[in-house]
């Protein structure tokens, strides 16, 4: 797992091997971290996105855009395939202050909203 420091700052990950659980979510932007967060599921989401995405900062609004070209950016919402990992598998960088609650490793995603 990698962090990617900027604004936003994201988590990365290169396996991404036997994840297909679905996760609708919105997309939002965590002020204290500088981290993005998926609300959905009745929880917020600390997301761990797949290798190659790269974090993007679009008028004013966070988010980013993966290997293929697709961007999400806060306020989005997206389907994200995956699964969910312990709390200990993420950076602590954007764990701390969130209170956030879980952690999903993203396989996959499309954006439904802008």
């Amino acid at each position: 797992m990698t962090l990617i420091d900027g604004d936003p700052r994201i988590l990365v990950r290169r396996d991404r091997s036997g994840m297909e659980a679905l996760l609708p979510a919105t997309l939002h932007y965590d002020t204290r971290s500088r981290c993005l967060v998926l609300r959905g599921d009745n929880q917020n989401i600390i997301p761990i996105w797949p290798s190659g995405t790269n974090p993007v900062n679009r008028a004013g609004r966070r988010g980013v855009e993966s290997p293929d070209g697709t961007t999400v950016l806060e306020g989005n919402d997206i389907k994200a395939t995956g699964g969910f990992l312990s709390r200990q598998d993420a950076a602590a960088d954007c764990l701390s202050g969130t209170g956030q609650t879980a952690v999903f490793a993203i396989a996959s995603f499309v954006t439904s909203s802008g």
